[in-house]
């Protein structure tokens, strides 16, 4: 919650770095395995070798953590989840999408609202809900990123959702402050 708010009122600093993106997220997607395999869901990457992007890596990591997690965590046994990554000269694409119980079309404005819980959301029994922090958390750090978040959903049948970051940032590597990003959409 701290870090939350230090992030919100631009005291957080973010420690950007040229990195190989894909290397990352097949890293997170391979810790990720094992509670997928325990509650029985099936978990693949679509992700290319090398995608060079000047990036804080340790928010980025947080970001697709907490994304990874809430789609096992809403995925039921016999599910599927997918991280795929898409680099282009623009920006890149980072999706999470999964087969899990979905959000209904009046709480996805209000998923990236700190403290918000989709009502009877679905998690499996046993699955403990979260505060309502994680994507809060999540907007933030695309936010930081000067990207954009959207989030896609059928009750039933899934949450996709999409993340570009702008492909630019070429040259060395920047600290800069995380309050003084551009717009979020």
């Amino acid at each position: 919650m701290l870090l939350l708010s230090q992030a919100e009122s631009g005291q957080l600093l973010l420690q950007k770095s040229r990195l190989n993106l894909g290397a990352v997220v097949k890293d997170l997607v391979e810790q990720f395995q094992i509670p997928a395999e325990a509650a029985g869901v099936r978990l693949t990457a679509d992700v290319p070798s090398q995608c060079s992007a000047l990036v804080d890596r340790v928010q980025i990591e947080r970001m697709i953590n907490n994304l990874l997690s809430n789609a096992l965590k809403f995925t039921p046994e016999g599910g599927q989840v997918r991280m795929a990554l898409k680099p282009s000269p623009e920006c890149i694409e980072m999706v999470v999408e999964d087969t899990g119980c979905g959000i209904a079309s009046e709480h996805l404005p209000h998923i990236f609202d700190r403290f918000y819980r989709v009502p009877g959301s679905g998690a499996k029994s046993g699955v403990e809900q979260g505060l309502g922090l994680g994507l809060s958390f999540v907007a933030w750090i695309v936010k930081a990123h000067r990207g954009k978040i959207e989030v896609e959903s059928t009750p039933g049948m899934g949450t996709r959702f999409t993340i570009k970051l702008p492909g630019d940032g070429a040259g060395a590597d920047t600290l800069e402050l995380a309050g003084e990003a551009a717009s979020f959409s």
